[in-house]
């Protein structure tokens, strides 16, 4: 009992972080399991599927537009002199909303001058420019407050998260007060876009802009696009990756399949709910490690792929035995072919990656910029190409695709971190 009294009264502060970020992801993913249901009622399942690929493109778009900013704060910070690390934070935000504001303008004047029959066809436009917009500075603003430290904010922040606290009672809204007839696929678009641009409100306003004027600098602005277009090609191909699969589901199998793709991610999502605590080591890891302190570096990575796959196996056994039959019932999975077979062939990747995303992350943030892109690009490049070679299997064949993408890049890149790097497990200096 004294040991316990002494644990808890030595990592209180962290204790209490760790149940904020903790609370608002477990809550913001039960709101995402109860959006799924609302969407799947409102919706049927080629619709569902086409707001899914709005979601994808616009999230593609964005990251192709970020030229690999938001990548380059944990690597920018990392390696800052202590006395420079908060400068370099206070003026991240900036070249993001420089390239936010240029890509706002240019897509809306090029949609100005389209003709009015190609307007009524993609009369989303407009709006799916400031969707672009608020995921170019959200995931900025997950990486700054990762470097903060600041845990509740970052876990709100994560892609999809915070969004779903304003999102919801938005949707719930209009299940209430429309007529089934009356439902447009419309109307959830601009309620998503406006549950987004509440999110990136709340993280602007927990910034801190007080040395942004003291400390900004040309020399660093440049340094973070320089460092960006480094990173530009991995994190197309790792932060892309699940919109170009999207994507190419979409051109390949139609929005029906891509529906259940979609829901059979939002139902796995709480069960990997452990990758969003070990976000908040990823800065830690690559400080250390960037500081010469590698056997620090490797025992965060060991304890880190330890209690991911504990989790991890905890989780989907409780899931596969108990909470299947209960959520299928819940969302009613009658109207998505074959999604509980997709659940457990996505089963099998969300295991292994409990153990080998930590290495991924760890290459990235390390500036292995080489490595970490061709790994990724090989794995797109196979994962489409069996999309393709599988397109007559239909649903089963696009997961199969899907399954044996993740698994080559989850395994390369933790063989890889291990055998060049010595991490994990092993303790001798690289």
């Amino acid at each position: 009992m004294n040991f316990l009294n002494n644990f808890l009264e030595k990592y209180n502060h962290s204790l209490q972080r760790l149940s904020l970020a903790l609370g608002i992801r477990g809550l913001g993913l039960v709101f995402s399991i109860v959006v799924t249901f609302l969407l799947i009622d409102i919706l049927d399942a080629r619709n569902l599927g086409i707001f899914y690929f709005i979601i994808s493109l616009a999230r593609m778009t964005s990251i192709i537009a970020s030229l690999g900013i938001f990548a380059a704060i944990i690597p920018e910070f990392s390696k800052a002199p202590i006395e420079k690390k908060e400068a370099i934070l206070s003026q991240s935000i900036i070249p993001c909303l420089l390239i936010s504001l240029v890509f706002f303008l240019l897509i809306n004047s090029i949609f100005f001058f389209f003709p009015d029959s190609i307007n009524e066809t993609f009369w989303y436009v407009p709006f799916f420019s400031v969707l672009v917009v608020t995921y170019l500075i959200q995931f900025n603003l997950y990486n700054y407050f990762n470097c903060k430290q600041k845990l509740g904010l970052t876990s709100f922040m994560l892609e999809g998260n915070g969004r779903n606290f304003f999102f919801l009672p938005l949707v719930l809204i209009v299940y209430f007060t429309i007529e089934p007839s009356n439902y447009d696929i419309k109307i959830l678009v601009n309620l998503l876009i406006i549950s987004s641009v509440f999110t990136v409100i709340v993280g602007l306003i927990n910034y801190d802009f007080r040395g942004l004027k003291k400390n900004f600098s040309l020399k660093t602005y440049f340094s973070f696009h320089k460092t960006g277009i480094k990173f530009l090609p991995s994190v197309l191909v790792s932060s892309g990756a699940p919109s170009i699969y999207e994507i190419y589901i979409n051109l390949f199998f139609g929005p029906v399949t891509l529906a259940v793709f979609g829901v059979a991610n939002r139902v796995l999502a709480p069960l990997m709910i452990h990758n969003d605590l070990l976000v908040l080591n990823y800065a830690k890891a690559s400080s250390f490690y960037s500081n010469n302190q590698f056997q620090l570096a490797n025992d965060l990575h060991k304890r880190s792929v330890a209690f991911s796959f504990s989790i991890a196996l905890l989780l989907m056994t409780l899931f596969y035995f108990i909470g299947l039959n209960l959520i299928s019932e819940f969302i009613n999975f009658n109207k998505l072919p074959n999604i509980k077979e997709v659940i457990f062939i996505f089963f099998i990747s969300s295991l292994v990656q409990s153990v080998c995303n930590f290495s991924l992350h760890f290459l990235r943030n390390i500036g292995d910029y080489f490595s970490i892109t061709l790994i990724e690009a090989i794995s797109v490049i196979g994962t489409v190409t069996l999309m393709y070679i599988f397109s007559d299997f239909g649903i089963i064949g696009a997961a199969i695709a899907i399954l044996s993408g993740r698994l080559f890049m989850q395994l390369s890149g933790f063989t890889y971190a291990k055998y060049f790097y010595k991490i994990p497990m092993v303790l001798d200096k690289p």
